[in-house]
């Protein structure tokens, strides 16, 4: 589960359940004050994976990032809901790999100057599915740019896991990452990067 307030403190919740369809259903409800709510139309049924990542854009619409299965693979969709009360895609969907590799969205954030920065995780290669690492891509007016490469500790050895997004006011990215340590797997490492740039 993921929640957003606005400036009036709304709660803009999201969450996964199995449910409705096979696989994982996204639900998204808005509490105002005591015993108001308002539901919108499910922006994901039935997909393999129950990761997302959600923010607001401005004080009503809601922006999520979910899995969405094409073919073999599973890619990132990203949708924005609308003051026309519709869910409306944001570009393309998102895979950085090519091939049959499973993306998933870890973290959503706005930059200063409104851009939409997406944290993905995914495998590098289809012959290590287990071991993945992260991705950023930034939205830039009409389409989808990759920020950096790659990025895990140990690449091709170990998966990054419970992996976070940050953007300060300057627009500078920072990511955080616990990683499995390759030569004691008993122990975790905590990983604090920002793109070199």
């Amino acid at each position: 589960m993921q929640m957003e307030l606005n400036r009036w403190g709304d709660q803009f919740l999201l969450w996964n359940e199995r449910a409705v369809a096979p696989g994982w259903t996204t639900y998204v409800g808005r509490w105002q004050g005591i015993g108001r709510q308002s539901s919108y139309p499910y922006p994901s049924i039935g997909v393999g994976s129950p990761i997302l990542a959600s923010t607001l854009l401005g004080d009503t619409n809601v922006v999520v990032a979910n899995p969405v299965s094409e073919g073999d693979a599973q890619s990132v969709r990203v949708q924005q809901w609308t003051a026309q009360g519709e869910w409306v895609d944001i570009g393309p969907t998102l895979s950085s790999v090519p091939g049959k590799t499973n993306a998933s969205a870890s973290a959503l954030k706005f930059d200063p100057q409104g851009r939409l920065v997406v944290l993905i995780e995914e495998p590098e290669s289809e012959a290590q599915p287990s071991v993945r690492s992260l991705f950023v891509q930034r939205w830039d007016t009409d389409h989808w740019e990759k920020v950096g490469g790659a990025l895990s500790a140990n690449p091709g050895a170990t998966s990054v896991l419970d992996s976070q997004l940050a953007v300060d006011k300057n627009g500078r990215i920072f990511l955080a990452w616990t990683e499995v340590d390759d030569q004691d797997p008993t122990q975790s490492r905590l990983h604090v990067y920002r793109p070199n740039d």
